[in-house]
């Protein structure tokens, strides 16, 4: 009994244990690659969508473009502080650049405008040259300054311009030597020779400083038809229409410009000698070099002082050892003149500071009426036509 037990117990026993056999790609101590397989699994995620209002603000802002940086460009262009400080920068600049702008125009000098009685006391021929060697001595430090090769020429440093001798002037129906237009500045008769019937024809009166108008008073300054222009820095004095403009062209009055309100204008100009003493002739080579000294001749002012004037009446020299004074008559792009008169008288009063203010006896025309129609129609004819040879010495000496 006990026997049979065992041997069942044993048959169970060896029922119950499986046998497997080894694979064969292990035998002999190989050790082959163990591939195992993928296998997907799907996982199934819930989101929960319990968020409070705080951490959704938070989860929106975070995921927004810019994210929490506050200096992301997204950022700035949203808010509102930004954008008002941008704007107020913004206008500060453009009102600080404004007026720097401003500011610079203000700075551009303008032509000063003279007054039309200047009584200002002149000043000897050695201080003003004082005072241009001292501005020569300046522009020579400024010289030394890299300069770039397209910059302008100052108009000191280039010969004026001067009008062709082909001009002629504007229609004169009284054949008096005033053109009509000359004839309103000085308030003349148009349809008459000689206006206040003294047996001068008008443009005689003017030519020699006399009133055209009026028997009394006898001069032409005295008259209230013209001024008595004084240069402040060299001195020299000057007629000039009194309701023509005046303006000096530099701060340092060394080119003055007498003007109609038509645009014509008459130019007196100071041009530095390049040598103490030296000749005219020389001086006109440089500052002339499109005129011809042939067609210059002797010119005598009313105060005795020598010049030069070129054969048509529209440009004249005066001449001291340091300097020449250049009176230049401009037109407007025309080939007429209207006040060829203008520049004879403006000539004719032109005197240094040295010089003696005594008028010289003037030319006396034929006596009658009838003779003023056709006396000095041309009042170029009151001096001597002779061109002479430039040896000028004027007689203040200065």
């Amino acid at each position: 009994m006990f026997g049979n037990k065992n041997e069942n117990e044993k048959e169970k026993t060896e029922t119950a244990v499986e046998v497997e056999s080894i694979p064969t790609e292990f035998y002999g101590g190989i050790n082959p690659t163990v591939k195992f397989k993928n296998i997907e699994k799907e996982v199934e995620l819930k989101r929960s969508t319990d968020l409070t209002t705080a951490e959704k603000k938070a989860f929106d802002k975070a995921a927004a473009v810019g994210g929490a940086s506050k200096l992301h460009l997204a950022n700035l262009l949203t808010s509102p502080r930004f954008l008002l400080l941008s704007a107020s920068g913004l206008f500060i600049v453009f009102g600080v650049v404004a007026g720097i702008y401003y500011w610079q125009q203000l700075r551009v000098k303008q032509p000063v405008v003279l007054p039309m009685n200047n009584t200002v006391t002149p000043v000897t021929e050695e201080e003003s040259v004082a005072e241009t060697s001292t501005i020569i001595s300046v522009a020579e430090e400024v010289a030394v300054t890299p300069v770039v090769e397209e910059t302008k020429k100052s108009i000191f440093d280039i010969p004026p311009t001067y009008p062709p001798l082909t001009l002629g002037e504007s229609k004169d129906t009284d054949d008096d030597g005033l053109t009509d237009v000359a004839e309103e500045l000085f308030t003349t008769d148009l349809g008459a020779p000689d206006s206040d019937r003294d047996k001068y024809s008008d443009s005689h009166e003017i030519y020699n400083l006399y009133n055209p108008v009026g028997k009394e008073p006898r001069k032409l300054i005295d008259s209230g038809l013209v001024t008595d222009f004084v240069n402040p820095v060299f001195g020299y004095k000057m007629y000039y229409p009194k309701s023509w403009a005046v303006g000096n062209v530099d701060e340092n009055y060394r080119d003055v410009l007498f003007s109609t309100l038509t645009g014509e204008s008459i130019e007196l100009r100071a041009i530095e000698k390049t040598s103490p003493d030296g000749s005219f002739a020389d001086w006109f080579t440089q500052w002339a070099p499109t005129e011809k000294i042939g067609d210059l001749k002797e010119f005598v002012t009313v105060f005795k002082d020598k010049s030069w004037q070129r054969s048509d009446g529209l440009v004249y020299y005066f001449e001291t050892p340091r300097r020449v004074y250049v009176l230049i008559y401009h037109t407007i792009d025309s080939s007429v003149v209207n006040f060829e008169i203008v520049i004879k008288m403006m000539a004719r009063s032109f005197r240094l500071p040295l010089t003696d203010e005594v008028f010289s006896t003037p030319i006396i025309e034929e006596s009658g009426v009838e003779a003023t129609a056709n006396a000095v129609s041309s009042s170029a004819n009151i001096t001597t036509d002779t061109v002479v040879t430039p040896t000028l010495v004027t007689s203040s000496g200065i």
